[in-house]
Order: structure tokens, then sequence, then C-alpha cells
């Protein structure tokens, strides 16, 4: 076969030609060479050589080598060499006795003609009832906040509590009943309070997915309202540079917004690229209709940077980001009493108002959010395929109020979270139409207070830890698609907290609770299907639900927690029609929901 491959390839080189031998005595000769890569030194295997006046043609082996035999002494003999991909070699030569030659080709560098490639997108079947927003949909909305993006989704609105403040809304739950995820990285944060946007620089996302369907086994305890998926763009595993600027004005606020990215592939390690990317935000005092909104600013600035390397056998990313943002808060929204709340709320105009400024005086907010990632995946084998993921979050929260003296500059309310998570997953190998997954959640939080605030904590210090297991498997096939997921999670909490008489107690709670879920689809026609949802989840208390005593200063407000609060339990029943034209899409949801 080889043979007639090399046969092929050189009357195809230079047509049909006759083999003839000089008829002389001295015609014994032979000529061997090599021919190479003139840049790598490599032998270049099927290589197309014809020596013009012995109307001889033949092919390199494997390493690159040929020979011919039979030359005749004293006589000149030019010698083509032809290889796809390289530049034709021509050389004359004269010999006397059995010559060895190395034939250096290099490489030719053509422009082809522009084509275009065309495909139809293979929609996966999923339970999970994901929604995305769009490659268009990100570019339009990246400037806004991320609870105000996701108002492009189905069943999915924000709450706003200050002109830039606003967090993802989904079936009506918020806050701690609904999980973000940023990079496959559960976000840990204070989103206990209405004022306390996700601390997510949206910029760094290229894809953003929402899914509604109460989906607790998967992603873990506190999901019954949905889980909100953020992911970066991959990596490039392929030599070569990419960047990208985005700048974006807003007249209100006279907000502007500055964002780059570069990536690289190396050429040196073959599938190892990097990426770093970095925003910054500046905004001013936001205008209402009728008047300006004093001391409502903001500055925002992350940075975030990753590498990693894909081989054939498996995969490692590290990734790292640090956000921070400085929100200036409404000075006429914090009122002392309710005398002077109903007369704001008869008012026309704030009681403070003043000329535009970017200042942000106190009241405030100062956010910092730390995350680092570490990423190890085996494809999948005949054996399975792994997923482990590590990730450390710090999270610093500072709110200052307006007080007396020096005490200004001193925050009212300073607490840091430190968290740790190992996620490991193992999807077990495809039999026919099934298809399942094992996994393994560990979390550790720890949340002090810092001194030095002169205000009694509003929530007492506490160490936090989950452990979780849980069981997925799918059956699909060309139009229907089952799945059913178990999970159980044990929560332990350990509360640090001084009493009235100034006595440290330890209170201590264990909450446990298994979680499930059932469902179907059923694809009707490539453009029609329908999918319903059946799954309970769960919720414990957060501490500021528990032991919430004072002040809250971002929000203006009183609290006091209930330290006899139980685990918060859901049931979801959700059904979906989808239907996807060339230029539409119609999608309605049907749920019912208990907690």
């Amino acid at each position: 076969m080889l043979q007639y491959l090399k046969i092929t390839v050189a009357v195809l080189a230079f047509g049909l030609v006759p083999f003839t031998l000089h008829g002389q005595s001295n015609c014994t000769l032979t000529l061997k060479g090599k021919v190479v890569d003139a840049k790598v030194g490599d032998g270049l295997p099927v290589a197309a050589l014809y020596l013009r006046e012995a109307d001889a043609v033949t092919t390199t082996e494997d390493d690159g080598t040929f020979s011919f035999e039979n030359l005749c002494s004293g006589i000149e003999y030019h010698l083509e060499v032809h290889y796809l991909g390289y530049l034709e070699h021509h050389e004359d030569l004269t010999f006397f006795q059995d010559t060895t030659v190395i034939v250096k080709l290099r490489e030719q560098e053509k422009v082809l003609t522009e084509i275009s490639v065309v495909g139809a997108q293979v929609e996966e079947h999923t339970l999970e009832q994901a929604n995305r927003l769009g490659a268009v949909q990100l570019r339009e909305t990246r400037g806004q906040a991320l609870g105000k993006m996701l108002e492009g989704v189905n069943g999915v609105r924000s709450l706003q509590s200050g002109p830039s403040v606003f967090k993802p809304v989904i079936h009506g739950l918020h806050s701690n009943r609904i999980l973000i995820y940023q990079n496959d990285i559960r976000l840990e944060g204070q989103q206990w309070g209405t004022e306390h946007a996700p601390e997510i620089d949206p910029f760094q996302a290229e894809r953003v997915a929402v899914l509604k369907g109460a989906p607790a086994v998967r992603y873990g305890a506190e999901a019954i309202g949905g889980v909100v998926v953020i992911d970066p763009p991959a990596l490039p595993d392929e030599a070569g540079w990419e960047g990208e600027v985005s700048l974006q004005g807003q007249d209100n606020g006279r907000m502007g917004t500055a964002s780059g990215q570069v990536s690289r592939g190396s050429s040196r390690w073959e599938g190892f690229g990097w990426r770093l990317q970095g925003t910054v935000k500046r905004a001013g005092d936001f205008q209402a209709p009728k008047y300006l909104l004093p001391n409502t600013g903001l500055a925002e600035a992350s940075v975030s940077g990753a590498m990693g390397i894909t081989k054939p056998g498996w995969t490692g990313e590290v990734f790292a980001s640090h956000y921070t943002s400085k929100m200036a808060i409404l000075r006429s929204a914090h009122i002392g009493n309710l005398t002077d709340l109903e007369a704001a709320l008869q008012a026309d105009t704030p009681f403070y108002l003043q000329p535009f400024t970017y200042e942000l005086d106190n009241p405030r907010q100062s956010i910092t959010h730390d995350l680092v990632k570490v990423d190890v995946e085996l494809p999948m084998t005949a054996r399975g395929g792994w997923d482990i993921i590590y990730g450390w979050q710090r999270n610093h929260r500072q709110e200052y109020d307006r007080r007396r003296g020096d005490r200004n500059d001193r925050p009212a309310m300073d607490m840091e979270l430190y968290t740790n998570t190992l996620d490991v997953h193992y999807h077990h190998p495809r039999h026919e139409f099934w298809k399942g997954t094992l996994g393994f959640t560990g979390l550790w939080k720890v949340n002090d207070n810092l001194p030095g605030t002169g205000v009694t904590p509003l929530i007492p210090a506490y160490r936090a830890g989950r452990g979780s297991f849980f069981a997925m498997e799918q059956y699909i096939t060309e139009h229907w698609e089952a799945e059913v997921g178990v999970r159980y999670d044990e929560h332990f909490l350990r509360v640090l907290r001084f009493t009235s008489r100034g006595d440290l107690i330890r209170p201590q709670y264990n909450f446990r609770n298994p979680s499930a879920t059932i469902g179907g689809l059923y694809k009707v026609t490539p453009q029609l299907s329908v999918r319903s949802i059946l799954a309970s989840a769960w919720r414990p208390p957060d501490v500021s639900e528990l032991y919430s005593e004072g002040l809250h200063h971002g929000a203006a407000s009183l609290e006091l927690g209930d330290s006899t609060l139980q685990s918060e339990q859901a049931f979801k029943w959700l059904t979906t029609l989808s239907w996807t034209g060339k230029r539409a899409r119609l999608e309605v949801d049907a749920y019912w929901q208990r907690i």
C-alpha cells in the first residue's frame, strides 16, 4: 500500500515519464540523500523527486531518505524536489562516485482565499431549566449591574435599593434564597442585606445562565429560588494573541466605564494559555426626573487573571480575581424617627440637596472581594471522568454612618468573611442512554467583626461548615429525557457572641436535610419541547436571621433576630413550554412553590 502511495505521488507530481538507463559502462553510481525541513531538520516523508537527465522519479521514505541508482559518472543531472506546503527545490549535480546529499526545503507561505464555514448548533437536552444571555445581550448590558443584566431572562426581575444597587429576583425570591456561581465557585459574601449587591464584575462573563428549576441537588442548599451561573471565556489552547477593549458612558451620574482583556496561547508549551482582565467604573450623583440625588455615586475596580494547560489526559487551571466597590448611600434615606419618615414620604423633594459631585460621603459602603480557584479535570475515559475544584474567598465589608467628630472616618460595621470550598465530582461512563454524576462538597466559613468600630456588632462572629453528597442520573434519547437526583447536606454553625452582661457564649446548631428532584422532557419537534420538574430544596437560617441585634446602617433599619428559627423547606413544581424558531423564541413558565 505504501509503495502504491509513493508511485501515485510521484506520478501526480511529474506525470508519466519513461525509465531509461544510459548505456555506458560506468553508469553504476548511486545518489543517496535525505529531504528535511530547513528550519527544524526533521525528515519529510513522501516528498517527490525527479532526476531529469535520468528520467527517474522516486519518493522519500518515512524518515525522508531517498536513492537513485545506475547513474553515470561525469554527467550533470538536474534534481527537482516537490513537497506540499514547501517551496520547490532545484539543484544541479555532477559526481564521479557514489554521493550523498541533504536537501533542505523551506516552508511556503500562502494566503488562501477567505472561506465561510456555516453550521447548525446541536441543542443538548437538559432538564436544568437554563435561560442564557446571548453574546449580543451581554454586550448591550455589560455596563449595568448583574441584577439589572438578568432582567432580560424570562422569570427574572431585580430588587433595586439605590440607583446602582440591583439584586436578582428569580420567581419572587432573592438574596439568601438564590445561589450565584462565579467560574464554578459558589460566591460567598454578606448577601443578607437588600442593599448588598453581588460582588461581581459583569465584564468577566462570556456566558450567563439562570437555572430556575430549584436545582438544589446539583448546586446545594439555599438554591430555593434558583442559581445564576457566570462563566468567563475559555483559555486559549493554541498559539496567538487576543484582546478586547470596551468603553462605555452614561449621562445619568456622568458615569464612565473602561474594561479590557488580553489573552495568549503559548507557542512554546502546547496547550498552555493565560488571560488578564480589568475594569474600572466611576459615577457621581444620579439624577431623578426633577432633582438631583445627593450622595449616590460609586467607584468600582476589578482585576482577574487565569492560566491553564490542556493535555490529552487532563486539564488544569488557576484563576484569581480582586474586586472593590465604594458606594455612597442617599443621605436623605437615613431617617432618625417615624415622624421624619412620614414627613420624607410626603415631601416633594429630599430634605438634603446639593450640587453634583463625584465625592462619596457618609453614609457609604466599602466592599472588597478576593477569589482564588484551582481546577483539575480528568476527561472521560472507559473508567469515567473527574472534576476537582478548590476555592478560597475573602469578603471584607465596611459600612460608614454619619457620626460626630473623628468617628465619621471609622466604619460602623467592619466584617471579614473567609471561605474555603472543595468540590469533587465523578462522572461515570455513559452506558447507551444513561449518564450520571456523583459528587461531594465541603465548605468552611469563618466570619469575624474587626475591632475599632465603637459599635456593638450587628451580627456576631461565627464559624460554619457543611458537608454534602449528591447523585444524579439521566436517561437521554432522541426525543425523551428523564432525570432523578438526591442530595444530603449536613450544616454546622457555631456563634460567638456576648450577652448584655458581657459574657461570651457559643450557641451551636446542626442542621441536616435531604433534597431531591425528578423530572422529564419531551421534544415534540426539533423546535418545540415540554419539560416538567418536581423538586425539593431547603435552607438553614442565616446568622443575620438568628442573631441580628441593632442598627443596620446600610438599610437604615433596626433589626432583631430570632434564635429559635428552624430550617426552611421548599417544594417546587415547574412546567415549561419552549418553542424556538428562526427569528423568534417563545417560552411559557408555570410554577407552584410552597415554602
